[in-house]
């Protein structure tokens, strides 16, 4: 997308929510409503932890950026295409982990030392040249490393496919990359794995989830294996979220809420198991680590949402990406925000992007925060 139609998308959505403002009065909250366009490819969110700045990238890439804490948005193309990023902040150093297909497939990291204002050349992260790569997971580590996981898939026969997910670190910011032993060591054989989720928990153990699908939007659980010794090595398997046959499980990741409390989300039709439509957004809890998991709440209840990922503000409030997928007009990017300190509303944050809350209805956003 050129700069020009960017800057006109930007204006069109600010008409559009001082004409939203106007209609409602102001001492309604509403929620803005923006067409990103075809949103295809998956979104991440990421926030700085040295001012607060609230980081989106859209495939593309695009960059949805806000320096007052997600009121507002700026949307700017980063200058190279890509699709599936993953982003992280380092201070005030950003990361986007991407891929890109064709000859060869590349998995590639982009490095902005201004809080995404501009972005360095692409860094190559993996190639291959005869297989497919997708799903990247971008970890920044609290020792200065960069960790990449990615999916490769390595060969087909029938409906019998292996995936693999590979692991990659980085101690330079991204120019050069070792590779290390396999996350997951794929077999030619149902389920599918993708959807690599990562997290760097206090004790410096790693958490890897996936998603092991036996049919596209079909049944799936999300499995999660930990290493402890810096992603050299991984324990096997364990189920994390399996909890209602046949339901299509999709991981939206970790969130570490406070060192004893970790959050993983997830889009699960659980409750309604006829169509991925349907799927909702979800989370559970874990006080030990990982180990065991419960407290699974609805955070989101209207149907058609895909999260992708979430974040935490400096001032401990939740922010999280969904993608409406199957909706008319489809792909449009949702950004939610919640006190999980206190009840309350889960609420698209105006002027945010989101589409299906035009009326301001509270109601309509999400179950109470429990």
């Amino acid at each position: 997308m050129g700069s020009g139609l960017v800057a006109i998308g930007t204006a069109l959505c600010t008409v559009a929510w001082a004409l939203l403002l106007a209609g409602l009065g102001p001492c309604r909250a509403a929620a803005a409503s923006c067409d990103l366009g075809q949103v295809a490819g998956g979104v991440d969110i990421a926030v700085s932890s040295v001012n607060g700045d609230v980081i989106v990238v859209a495939q593309g890439l695009r960059v949805l950026r806000s320096t007052d804490g997600g009121s507002s948005y700026s949307d700017r193309w980063i200058g190279v295409e890509g699709s599936w990023p993953s982003v992280a902040f380092r201070g005030s150093n950003l990361f986007v982990a991407a891929g890109r297909w064709g000859e060869p497939d590349e998995i590639f990291l982009l490095h902005s030392i201004d809080g995404g204002i501009s972005f360095a050349e692409p860094r190559l992260v993996y190639a291959s040249a005869a297989n497919e790569l997708i799903d990247p997971e971008l970890l920044a580590l609290r020792d200065g490393a960069l960790m990449v996981f990615a999916t490769e898939i390595l060969g087909q026969s029938g409906d019998r496919v292996e995936f693999t997910i590979h692991v990659f670190r980085s101690d330079d910011d991204g120019w050069t990359w070792q590779r290390l032993a396999d996350a997951v060591a794929g077999s030619p054989a149902p389920p599918t794995i993708e959807d690599a989720k990562a997290v760097e928990l206090a004790n410096g153990d790693l958490l890897l989830a996936y998603e092991a699908e036996a049919v596209e939007l079909g049944g799936s659980r999300l499995e999660q294996i930990r290493s402890r010794d810096g992603g050299l090595s991984w324990g096997p398997p364990a189920v994390l979220w399996d909890d209602v046959p046949g339901s299509d499980n999709e991981p939206g990741g970790y969130l570490q809420r406070a060192p004893d409390e970790l959050w993983f989300l997830a889009s699960t039709d659980e409750d309604a198991v006829e169509g991925y439509s349907n799927a909702v957004v979800k989370r559970k809890i874990s006080t030990d680590g990982g180990a065991t998991w419960h407290g699974k709440a609805t955070l989101v209840g209207e149907p058609d949402q895909i999260v992708f990922g979430g974040a935490l503000t400096p001032a401990g409030m939740i922010m999280m990406v969904t993608v409406r997928q199957f909706s008319t007009p489809p792909r449009h990017l949702n950004v939610y925000h919640a006190d999980p300190r206190a009840p309350g509303l889960w609420a698209c944050a105006p002027p945010l992007f989101i589409d299906g809350f035009e009326d301001g209805s509270s109601g309509r956003w999400t179950a109470a925060v429990p």
